[in-house]
């Protein structure tokens, strides 16, 4: 273990907690974006990758699983009681759950292939993700206990991560071959499959549902560059949000559905800021303005900040936490590690 590192580390699988090494995390100031929620995210600091909750500013992490394997894709439960997440402790990656306070580690599934990304419906239910078990990558539905497993994708499909719809009746989806890839939707029990977008040699994918379900942000290279698009989910009306010669990636819309989170090498066109924009294009704003390379931005549940990545002088990436307006970010914790995946609990 690293000298300069604290967190409440968790032994076995009993929850009996024990504190490790030295104070690594950034003390609260008066401008930082106030912490009264918990910060999910996962990091290498012990040599493989733990999930850990930062519960306040200033206060070790808590680690909430504790093993050889690899701990990552964590996913908090829509009442930010549980977390869902990848786990390889038994050899392949399966889906586990585990409480939030890091007791009752539960293995969901047991291919012998990948099972990964977990996402949970809406009512919190049930879970929807990734596996290859049947040759090719396919969306799979199960309750929330692991039980009554179902593949919703057509046997010549070859899946993207899904998103649930606002109702939980829905799942969007990018389904790829080696030309192209596009939007679908697909009812949760595996009927009804619907082709959204349709675009010749487009590769369209990373679907956000808007909260009243009725249109799809997306981004696509189907001008031959990356930009954000958003589309109904009838497939009609689609428009291009973003229109410029550098990337632009979609990562969030915000609660309300007024605004996107955007990632764009606009400044430079090399490295990658965290870009704001109206949910219709407008007013486009550099959040950030960093010289290094940022990743995965993400809103908080009430839309008061964001949480995301900052690629350190050390080649590490670190989470970091600002207020939806964009000022100052504040490092979350001082790890000489890796941190990825950061979220904020409902």
């Amino acid at each position: 273990m690293h000298g300069k590192e604290k967190y409440v580390k968790r032994t076995g699988r009993k929850g009996v907690l024990v504190v490790a090494g030295a104070l690594g995390c950034l003390a609260a100031t008066a401008a930082e974006p106030a912490l009264a929620d918990r910060v999910l995210f996962s990091s290498n600091v012990d040599g493989d990758y733990e999930l850990y909750v930062l519960e306040q500013a200033g206060a070790a992490p808590v680690q909430l699983t504790n093993n050889s394997a690899e701990d990552t894709e964590a996913a908090w439960s829509p009442d930010g009681r549980r977390v869902a997440f990848t786990s390889s402790v038994k050899g392949n990656p399966d889906v586990h759950v585990i409480n939030a306070d890091g007791t009752g580690d539960l293995r969901l599934t047991n291919s012998p292939g990948f099972d990964g990304s977990p996402q949970w419906s809406p009512d919190g239910g049930r879970l929807a993700f990734l596996s290859d078990r049947s040759g090719q990558m396919h969306i799979y539905v199960m309750k929330a206990d692991g039980s009554e497993v179902r593949d919703i994708t057509p046997q010549a499909v070859d899946a993207g991560a899904p998103r649930w719809s606002p109702d939980g009746r829905w799942l969007a989806f990018s389904a790829a071959d080696q030309r192209e890839s596009h939007l679908w939707l697909v009812r949760d029990d595996g009927s009804e499959l619907r082709q959204v977008t349709r675009k010749d040699k487009a590769k369209d994918f990373a679907p956000l549902w808007s909260p009243d379900g009725k249109t799809l942000t997306f981004t696509s290279d189907r001008e031959h560059n990356l930009d954000v698009y958003r589309v109904n989910i009838d497939g009609g009306n689609e428009r291009r949000l973003t229109d410029h010669a550098a990337l632009d990636v979609a990562y969030d819309g915000s609660p309300d559905g007024k605004a996107l989170l955007f990632l764009s090498s606009r400044d430079d066109g090399v490295r990658h800021d965290v870009y704001a924009m109206d949910a219709d294009g407008g007013h486009p704003r550099n959040l950030t303005r960093t010289e290094t390379e940022e990743e995965a931005p993400r809103w908080s549940p009430d839309g008061k900040s964001i949480v995301f990545l900052r690629l350190g002088a050390g080649g590490q990436f670190a989470a970091y936490r600002m207020h939806a307006a964009g000022s100052e970010p504040t490092r979350l914790v001082e790890w000489p590690a890796m941190q990825l995946q950061p979220s904020i609990a409902p």
